[in-house]
């Protein structure tokens, strides 16, 4: 079987990614729905994997795994014999094989989302490009005390088959921290309200303008209560024990680890002791703090993680938060959450 490609490739040429549908003639030809026979150069290795799963159904995952260091080869066997019936999409860039579907999944490209969405929030919203946060940010001309405001849209990708995701969005531009909304449901267990993010599950493509516009008009009104919001979490002091344990859990939360952990918490000896000064240390280690290398072709999850964090240590009520939180350290067997219970880092 020909080489399988990395990671990193894969998720450069996903940006330019299109779709065909048709069959497997052999391993390394599609014979589209019109005749036309298409080369592939290479499979994504889960292309592979998911293809062969929509062929022979899941039980091929044994088989495959049973082969061990002779995987490639017991894969291209399998395709050679697949018994496709039905037509899939198989979705491409260039001659290579990045993903596979069903033709009963909506395959809906990122870029025509974004589109969307800059329909219609109109011209005065501006994309303002995040490195390290997922999806796209679209600024609005409104903002308060020196924080920009707008919302955040992630549309994954062909590949991914993700939901798409919208949350408010705001950006610190003294210091160009970021917190984002996007993810907040992940911890409504210690009360955070999660209606600050809609997750979209698109059926049909008629059905991308008005859910989508749905979800931005709800982002909106959030965006309205967040200079209060802010000017709220100003007065509210913390501990440095309390600040500690809070950031913990919700790190631990997103499953980020005590280095991280440390990280903020350092950051926060240099902020205001208030719950704003919390999610500020959140947000500053989320773009300018020291992150591990990522291995080839992964994307970093940290700062998305961490100005979630930041938004979300906005949004919790410290007072009845905290009972929630150390229910939820006590149920977790690791040393570092008995620590944190007592507002304390290893």
């Amino acid at each position: 079987m020909s080489s399988i490609m990395s990671q990193e490739a894969k998720k450069q040429m996903m940006k330019q990614s299109s779709v065909l549908i048709g069959k497997l003639a052999e391993p390394h030809i599609i014979e589209t729905e019109e005749g036309r026979k298409v080369k592939i150069n290479e499979w994504a290795g889960r292309a592979v994997w998911s293809y062969l799963r929509l062929v022979y159904g899941r039980k091929i995952d044994d088989t495959i795994t049973a082969a061990g260091p002779e995987r490639e080869d017991c894969q291209y066997e399998l395709l050679r014999h697949a018994p496709q019936e039905r037509p899939l999409q198989f979705i491409m860039s260039a001659n290579d094989v990045l993903a596979v579907a069903t033709m009963k999944h909506l395959l809906i490209e990122p870029r025509k989302v974004y589109e969307t969405a800059a329909k219609i929030l109109g011209p005065t919203a501006a994309i303002a490009p995040q490195t390290n946060l997922h999806g796209e940010t679209f600024l609005t001309d409104q903002g308060f005390a020196g924080i920009k405001t707008g919302y955040q849209i992630d549309a994954g990708d062909l590949s991914t088959r993700f939901a798409v995701r919208v949350g408010v969005f705001a950006r610190v531009e003294m210091c160009f921290n970021p917190l984002s909304w996007l993810g907040v449901s992940g911890v409504s267990r210690f009360g955070i309200p999660s209606d600050y993010e809609r997750i979209l599950r698109i059926k049909k493509l008629n059905e991308l303008f008005p859910r989508l516009q749905a979800a931005i008009t709800n982002a909106r009104a959030h965006l309205k209560d967040l200079e209060a919001r802010v000017d709220h979490t100003k007065q509210v002091s913390l501990s440095a024990r309390k600040a500690t344990m809070i950031n913990g859990a919700l790190c631990m939360a997103y499953g980020l680890g005590e280095k991280v952990m440390g990280q903020v918490i350092e950051q926060y000896e240099k902020e205001p002791k208030t719950q704003y000064g919390l999610a500020m240390a959140q947000s500053w280690t989320s773009e300018h703090g020291e992150h591990r290398a990522t291995p080839e072709g992964k994307t970093d999850r940290v700062p998305q993680s961490l100005s979630t964090i930041s938004g979300a240590t906005l949004l919790i009520d410290p007072k009845t938060a905290e009972p929630k939180i150390r229910t939820w350290l006590k149920g977790q067997s690791s040393p570092l959450a008995a620590e944190l219970l007592k507002g304390k880092l290893p």
